[in-house]
């Protein structure tokens, strides 16, 4: 007995019982039994073992029933071949650049300590490892976003470096081949799965909002909540875009835009 060496401090078997679901083919739980068990080889020599490992782990919460799909595999495997081609696009052009987009900055940078945040609570606290792995994916395409939203020459290689080490971190339990080799190519000391787990900044996430105060000639129309150092520009862009200001616009020319950031925006119309 564990308990009677000394090896553990609670008596055996175990000190919290889970019971997992089932694995379900065509409707019945996968049996070797019933011949309905599939493969694992197959799907490592097409889709990879992390695609297969990412997938049974995301197919539902660990302990309901889950029917398995090859839908749901080439889905996970885009996932991975997303974030491999992100990281090698990225990784094949970062040099040294400053930052050019203060809001876009802002909210890849959120968006990296939510999901810190979350994938830390929901392994360690609320063991939802599908749940954790749906906020990676949300994670990589903000990314993607931003890639492809930002002009190259005015993208924070400092902060998509970040996100690439941190990104390597959470995902390594999960896909553990893509991780290290990512890691490596990144030039990244040591092995990843001999890291400390990343640690999100509880400031970041509650990051300063601002109410602008939206005038059309003169005249209140609408307030706009937004994140503070917008620059004028992107302010203007923001306020333009707003449906409540659309309505007011139509038929009608902008002859100036107005910005006092983080409080006020009046459009001038003729």
């Amino acid at each position: 007995m564990l308990y009677d060496l000394g090896l553990v401090n609670f008596e055996e078997p175990f000190r919290k019982l889970f019971t997992h679901g089932m694995v379900t083919l065509g409707g019945s739980a996968m049996s070797k039994s019933r011949g309905n068990v599939v493969p694992p080889e197959g799907i490592v020599a097409q889709y990879g073992a992390d695609a297969a490992r990412l997938y049974a782990l995301f197919i539902s919460p660990p302990e309901m029933d889950a029917e398995w799909s090859e839908r749901g595999l080439e889905g996970i495997h885009r996932f991975l071949n997303k974030i491999w081609r992100l990281a090698l696009e990225f990784l094949a052009q970062r040099k040294e650049r400053g930052s050019g987009h203060a809001a876009a900055e802002r909210t890849l940078r959120v968006k990296l300590h939510e999901t810190i945040k979350k994938v830390t609570q929901d392994i360690g606290e609320r063991f939802r490892l599908n749940t954790a792995i749906s906020a990676l994916m949300e994670l990589v395409n903000a990314w993607s976003d931003y890639r492809a939203t930002v002009p190259s020459e005015s993208q924070n290689n400092a902060l998509q470096s970040e996100l690439l080490r941190d990104l390597c971190l959470l995902l390594a339990p999960y896909a553990p081949h893509i991780s290290a080799e990512l890691w490596e190519r990144a030039d990244l000391p040591g092995s990843v799965h001999q890291q400390r787990w990343p640690v999100w900044d509880e400031a970041i996430l509650q990051a300063e909002k601002a109410t602008l105060v939206i005038q059309i000639n003169g005249k209140l129309r609408d307030r706009l909540e937004v994140d503070q150092g917008l620059s004028e520009k992107e302010t203007a862009d923001l306020v333009l875009a707003s449906t409540k200001v659309e309505k007011y616009l139509e038929g009608r020319t902008v002859r100036k835009v107005i910005v006092v950031p983080d409080k006020i925006v009046n459009i001038v119309l003729d």
